[in-house]
Protein backbone atom coordinates (compact mmCIF):
# COMPACT_ATOMS: atom_id res chain seq x y z
CA UNK A 1 0.00 0.00 0.00
CA UNK A 2 1.46 3.36 -1.02
CA UNK A 3 2.12 5.96 1.70
CA UNK A 4 0.93 9.50 1.12
CA UNK A 5 4.15 11.56 1.45
CA UNK A 6 2.24 14.49 2.93
CA UNK A 7 1.04 12.26 5.78
CA UNK A 8 4.35 10.56 6.49
CA UNK A 9 5.55 11.76 9.90
CA UNK A 10 9.19 11.13 8.82
CA UNK A 11 9.08 14.33 6.78
CA UNK A 12 8.32 16.53 9.79
CA UNK A 13 11.04 18.02 11.99
CA UNK A 14 10.95 20.47 14.88
CA UNK A 15 13.70 22.72 16.23
CA UNK A 16 15.11 21.71 19.61
CA UNK A 17 14.17 25.04 21.19
CA UNK A 18 10.75 23.49 21.85
CA UNK A 19 12.29 20.60 23.79
CA UNK A 20 14.61 22.94 25.69
CA UNK A 21 11.71 25.24 26.58
CA UNK A 22 9.48 22.36 27.68
CA UNK A 23 12.18 21.13 30.07
CA UNK A 24 12.62 24.64 31.47
CA UNK A 25 8.87 25.04 31.99
CA UNK A 26 8.54 21.73 33.84
CA UNK A 27 11.56 22.51 36.00
CA UNK A 28 10.23 25.99 36.82
CA UNK A 29 6.64 24.98 37.55
CA UNK A 30 7.06 21.53 39.10
CA UNK A 31 10.70 21.26 40.16
CA UNK A 32 13.78 19.25 39.27
CA UNK A 33 12.45 16.10 40.95
CA UNK A 34 9.44 16.08 38.61
CA UNK A 35 11.70 16.55 35.59
CA UNK A 36 13.82 13.62 36.78
CA UNK A 37 10.70 11.50 37.23
CA UNK A 38 9.60 12.31 33.69
CA UNK A 39 12.97 11.28 32.27
CA UNK A 40 12.99 8.04 34.27
CA UNK A 41 9.52 7.16 33.00
CA UNK A 42 10.51 7.52 29.34
CA UNK A 43 11.22 4.31 27.44
CA UNK A 44 11.04 5.58 23.86
CA UNK A 45 13.73 6.05 21.22
CA UNK A 46 14.50 9.76 21.72
CA UNK A 47 16.28 9.69 25.08
CA UNK A 48 19.05 12.08 24.05
CA UNK A 49 16.65 14.54 22.42
CA UNK A 50 14.48 14.68 25.54
CA UNK A 51 17.34 14.73 28.07
CA UNK A 52 19.91 16.89 26.28
CA UNK A 53 18.21 18.80 23.48
CA UNK A 54 20.10 21.44 21.54
CA UNK A 55 18.06 24.55 20.83
CA UNK A 56 19.22 25.08 17.24
CA UNK A 57 19.20 21.43 16.15
CA UNK A 58 16.27 19.82 14.32
CA UNK A 59 14.67 16.63 15.65
CA UNK A 60 11.93 14.36 14.31
CA UNK A 61 8.50 15.71 15.23
CA UNK A 62 7.95 12.32 16.86
CA UNK A 63 10.42 13.38 19.58
CA UNK A 64 8.25 16.36 20.52
CA UNK A 65 5.18 14.13 20.34
CA UNK A 66 6.83 11.77 22.83
CA UNK A 67 7.68 14.72 25.09
CA UNK A 68 4.09 15.97 25.04
CA UNK A 69 2.73 12.51 25.80
CA UNK A 70 5.23 12.12 28.64
CA UNK A 71 4.24 15.49 30.08
CA UNK A 72 0.56 14.59 29.90
CA UNK A 73 1.03 11.12 31.41
CA UNK A 74 3.39 11.96 34.26
CA UNK A 75 2.81 15.61 35.17
CA UNK A 76 -0.45 17.16 33.96
CA UNK A 77 -2.22 13.77 34.05
CA UNK A 78 -4.94 14.43 31.53
CA UNK A 79 -5.79 17.91 32.85
CA UNK A 80 -6.10 19.97 29.67
CA UNK A 81 -5.92 23.35 31.39
CA UNK A 82 -2.83 22.35 33.38
CA UNK A 83 -1.24 21.11 30.15
CA UNK A 84 -2.04 24.35 28.31
CA UNK A 85 -0.66 26.44 31.19
CA UNK A 86 2.59 24.47 31.07
CA UNK A 87 2.83 24.95 27.29
CA UNK A 88 2.22 28.68 27.73
CA UNK A 89 5.20 28.75 30.11
CA UNK A 90 7.26 26.80 27.58
CA UNK A 91 6.30 29.26 24.83
CA UNK A 92 7.42 32.14 27.03
CA UNK A 93 10.77 30.39 27.59
CA UNK A 94 11.16 29.77 23.85
CA UNK A 95 10.76 33.45 23.00
CA UNK A 96 14.15 35.17 23.05
CA UNK A 97 14.74 38.56 24.68
CA UNK A 98 15.12 40.20 21.26
CA UNK A 99 11.89 38.67 20.00
CA UNK A 100 10.06 39.81 23.17
CA UNK A 101 10.95 43.39 22.32
CA UNK A 102 9.64 42.79 18.81
CA UNK A 103 6.39 41.31 20.19
CA UNK A 104 5.79 44.21 22.55
CA UNK A 105 6.27 46.68 19.73
CA UNK A 106 3.82 44.84 17.46
CA UNK A 107 0.07 44.54 17.18
CA UNK A 108 -1.94 41.36 17.61
CA UNK A 109 -3.05 41.44 13.97
CA UNK A 110 0.57 41.74 12.78
CA UNK A 111 1.71 38.83 14.98
CA UNK A 112 -1.07 36.62 13.65
CA UNK A 113 -0.04 37.42 10.07
CA UNK A 114 3.48 36.30 10.97
CA UNK A 115 2.41 32.87 12.27
CA UNK A 116 3.27 31.09 8.96
CA UNK A 117 6.78 32.60 9.13
CA UNK A 118 7.17 31.64 12.79
CA UNK A 119 6.05 28.10 11.95
CA UNK A 120 8.73 27.81 9.27
CA UNK A 121 11.33 29.08 11.76
CA UNK A 122 10.78 26.14 14.11
CA UNK A 123 9.61 23.36 11.78
CA UNK A 124 10.61 21.63 8.56
CA UNK A 125 8.28 19.64 6.36
CA UNK A 126 5.28 19.97 4.08
CA UNK A 127 2.91 21.48 6.68
CA UNK A 128 1.46 24.89 5.88
CA UNK A 129 -0.36 27.62 7.79
CA UNK A 130 -2.74 30.09 6.18
CA UNK A 131 -4.07 33.13 8.05
CA UNK A 132 -7.38 34.80 7.18
CA UNK A 133 -7.64 38.10 9.08
CA UNK A 134 -11.00 39.24 10.41
CA UNK A 135 -12.43 41.94 12.62
CA UNK A 136 -10.79 41.59 16.00
CA UNK A 137 -9.11 38.30 15.19
CA UNK A 138 -8.30 35.76 12.51
CA UNK A 139 -8.82 32.19 11.35
CA UNK A 140 -5.72 30.04 10.99
CA UNK A 141 -5.77 26.94 8.80
CA UNK A 142 -3.04 24.35 9.45
CA UNK A 143 -2.72 21.67 6.76
CA UNK A 144 -0.54 18.65 5.87
CA UNK A 145 0.51 18.09 9.50
CA UNK A 146 -0.37 14.51 10.51
CA UNK A 147 -0.36 15.08 14.26
CA UNK A 148 -3.68 16.84 14.72
CA UNK A 149 -5.53 13.61 15.40
CA UNK A 150 -4.03 13.86 18.89
CA UNK A 151 -5.60 16.25 21.38
CA UNK A 152 -2.20 17.28 22.75
CA UNK A 153 -1.26 18.93 19.45
CA UNK A 154 -4.51 20.87 19.41
CA UNK A 155 -3.81 22.02 22.98
CA UNK A 156 -0.23 22.88 21.99
CA UNK A 157 -1.49 25.04 19.14
CA UNK A 158 -4.01 26.84 21.35
CA UNK A 159 -1.53 27.51 24.15
CA UNK A 160 1.23 28.72 21.83
CA UNK A 161 -1.05 31.25 20.15
CA UNK A 162 -2.45 32.36 23.51
CA UNK A 163 1.01 33.09 24.89
CA UNK A 164 2.35 34.81 21.76
CA UNK A 165 -0.58 37.20 21.75
CA UNK A 166 -0.40 37.70 25.52
CA UNK A 167 3.26 38.70 25.24
CA UNK A 168 2.21 41.21 22.60
CA UNK A 169 -0.96 42.66 24.18
CA UNK A 170 -0.83 41.59 27.87
CA UNK A 171 -4.37 40.30 27.38
CA UNK A 172 -5.43 36.67 27.01
CA UNK A 173 -7.06 36.12 23.61
CA UNK A 174 -9.80 33.61 22.90
CA UNK A 175 -8.28 30.71 20.93
CA UNK A 176 -10.60 27.89 19.95
CA UNK A 177 -10.32 24.86 17.70
CA UNK A 178 -13.14 25.45 15.23
CA UNK A 179 -12.63 22.06 13.54
CA UNK A 180 -9.88 19.51 12.93
CA UNK A 181 -9.00 16.27 11.19
CA UNK A 182 -6.12 13.82 11.15
CA UNK A 183 -3.71 16.25 9.46
CA UNK A 184 -5.42 19.63 9.60
CA UNK A 185 -6.91 22.10 12.04
CA UNK A 186 -8.85 25.32 11.81
CA UNK A 187 -8.25 27.69 14.71
CA UNK A 188 -10.29 30.78 15.51
CA UNK A 189 -8.54 33.60 17.35
CA UNK A 190 -10.26 36.62 18.86
CA UNK A 191 -8.05 39.20 20.54
CA UNK A 192 -10.94 41.56 21.07
CA UNK A 193 -14.61 41.24 20.28
CA UNK A 194 -16.14 43.83 17.98
CA UNK A 195 -18.65 46.10 19.62
CA UNK A 196 -22.30 45.22 19.08
CA UNK A 197 -24.86 47.52 17.50
CA UNK A 198 -25.84 50.54 19.59
CA UNK A 199 -28.87 49.97 21.80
Amino acid sequence: MAVDPQRSTDLHQVKGIWLVAARAAVNERFGAATLDRMESAYSGRYHKALRQPKASEYYPEDALQDALRLLDATVTRGDDEKFRTTIRHATSHAVSTVFRVFLRASTASFILRQVPTLWREVRRGPAQVRVTPGQGGAVLDYTDFPFFDERLYLLLTQATLEELLFLCTKRRPSVTIADSGSDWARVKVEYFKPAGPPS
